[in-house]
């Protein structure tokens, strides 16, 4: 599906989809084009961040269009066995080995705080 101009409809409300808005300068004229999740609510569009939400200001930011998300892509979890992760992921592994490092050069600090 295309996208929708916000004067044919809108979406239904608190409904996460991508928004089309433009940012303007302090003359009214369109400088920066954005697309961004969000969703609508009682007071204008919000764009969407995990645990957060910041809201647009309608004559600054006006959103002209709007299409609903598309499918996310399949996950394959890594596979994991009791006690431990066998890596597939290039960035695991620079975790893992980040996380070793870490506790090799810190093991007294992390003994007296285990012994509190």
């Amino acid at each position: 599906m295309g996208w929708i101009s916000v004067e044919t409809r809108l979406p239904k409300k608190l409904e996460k989809v991508l928004f089309h808005w433009v940012l303007t300068d302090s003359f009214g004229h369109p400088c920066v084009k954005n697309v961004s999740m969000g969703y609508m609510c009682d007071d204008g569009w919000n764009i969407y961040l995990p645990y957060h939400s910041f809201g647009l200001r309608a004559d600054v930011c006006p959103v002209t269009h709007w299409k609903h998300l598309p499918d996310f892509p399949k996950f394959k979890p890594p596979v994991r066995e009791v006690g431990k992760i066998i890596i597939d992921d290039p960035l695991n592994a620079r975790t893992t080995e980040f996380a070793k490092k870490f506790c090799e050069d810190n093991k007294d600090m992390l003994k007296r705080l285990a012994d509190r």
